[in-house]
């Protein structure tokens, strides 16, 4: 995990990778780069978290400057961290539920480019894989 990680931030050209497990009330972190403030293990509450629309809605969630969404305001990545930039991709398991994201973030605002969204995607399948204990990496087709 720390290797794909390591692969996302350098990639996303983002100074914080966080890899999370997820449900519909929390996230535990299981890997991190670039953030020394969170500990692998912490559990943070989805209701409080940018990670709840990738929850809630099943699709990545790009925020190029969270400080001019009202919706984001009231998240742990902003009161905590100050991240503005954010770009989250969800992980599904085999019956197609979001149970992880790989998520990249900076204390700035930061136009995501196409290559560093794709670089993030192609992250959060690997992540996929090594979750279901899969050694053969499997990309989507339309990637």
């Amino acid at each position: 995990m720390e290797k794909l990680t390591k692969l996302a931030m350098s990639s996303s050209h983002a100074p914080a990778v966080v890899a999370s497990l997820i449900n519909l009330e929390s996230q535990v972190v299981v890997a991190r780069q670039g953030m020394s403030g969170v500990s692998i293990g912490e559990e943070f509450l989805i209701a409080n978290s940018m990670c709840r629309e990738v929850m809630r809605l099943g699709l990545p969630l790009i925020v190029d400057d969270a400080g001019t969404r009202g919706d984001l305001a009231d998240t742990w990545e902003q009161a905590r961290y100050g991240l503005l930039s954010y770009a989250a991709f969800p992980v599904r398991d085999e019956d197609g539920q979001v149970t992880a994201l790989l998520a990249a973030a900076a204390p700035w605002a930061h136009c995501w480019s196409s290559k560093e969204l794709l670089d993030l995607d192609i992250a959060s399948q690997l992540f996929a894989d090594i979750l279901s204990g899969d050694d053969t990496p499997r990309f989507r087709d339309d990637v």
